[in-house]
């Protein structure tokens, strides 16, 4: 990669970094006080690793494609943590956890279209996201960069395979989404420096995306998640808060 390209790309970079380093403190470490919030600190976990592999990934300027191919995989972790907190019905969790435990359990996480589907009854905004990762939608190209498609494929042709812009646009996505990720630990836990961070943080790389894409950024979100109401009377560790 030439030199100033390597430096466009570092710069933002060093802001990622930034995000993952804040929140990784700003995260609390303690054992979540339900067996449904453990299971989304995991996703957040992941998310924030998958994050951070992405920024490494595209800050070492080789392996941009494998970085791309990360995207997905991170918006799904947040969406699972988000569909487990608010949408996961009480038999699913138990069998989760069974399976988390080394358990034998038949269940698994939802893939990320039916994880969306459940998510929007809750968080209507997220309706073009949902229908653009469809086929063929604005958004499935989060799809075939994973899955090697010919997104991928048609760029190992090119003298530079990715520009500079796009390299800077997949790390603002890939913070855009361990953000997210990260918002739900307001509800897993009292947070609030962690809230404080978060929400400005999320209006502040929409108006970033709105540069780089021409659409709107969302006005007037809220600086708080829904309160969590369902109820795992189950669960021998769930503790009142």
């Amino acid at each position: 990669m030439p030199s100033d390209r390597l430096i466009a790309v570092r710069a933002r970079c060093a802001e990622s970094r930034l995000q993952h380093e804040i929140l990784y403190k700003l995260i609390p470490k303690s054992v979540p006080s339900r067996i449904r919030f453990d299971l989304a600190r995991s996703c957040v976990d992941l998310a924030q690793e998958h994050h951070s592999s992405v920024v490494r990934l595209i800050d070492g300027g080789f392996h941009a494609a494998s970085a791309a191919a990360l995207l997905r995989p991170l918006l799904e972790a947040g969406s699972i943590a988000f569909w487990l907190m608010y949408c996961a019905p009480n038999h699913w969790v138990q069998g989760l956890h069974r399976a988390c435990e080394g358990e034998e359990s038949t269940y698994d996480t939802p893939d990320l279209d039916s994880a969306l589907s459940e998510l929007r009854k809750v968080f209507p905004a997220i309706g073009p996201l949902a229908d653009g990762l469809k086929n063929k939608g604005p958004a499935a190209w989060l799809h075939k960069y994973t899955h090697g498609g010919v997104l991928q494929l048609y760029r190992r042709k090119l003298p530079e395979h990715w520009s500079t812009e796009e390299l800077i646009a997949h790390v603002i996505i890939a913070d855009h989404f361990a953000n997210l990720a990260a918002a739900i630990c307001t509800r897993i836990y009292d947070a609030p420096e962690l809230a404080a961070y978060v929400f400005p943080r999320r209006d502040s790389l929409a108006l970033e995306i709105q540069a780089m894409t021409g659409q709107q950024a969302p006005e007037g979100q809220p600086a708080e998640l829904p309160v969590i109401t369902l109820k795992d009377d189950w669960d021998s560790r769930q503790i009142p808060r």
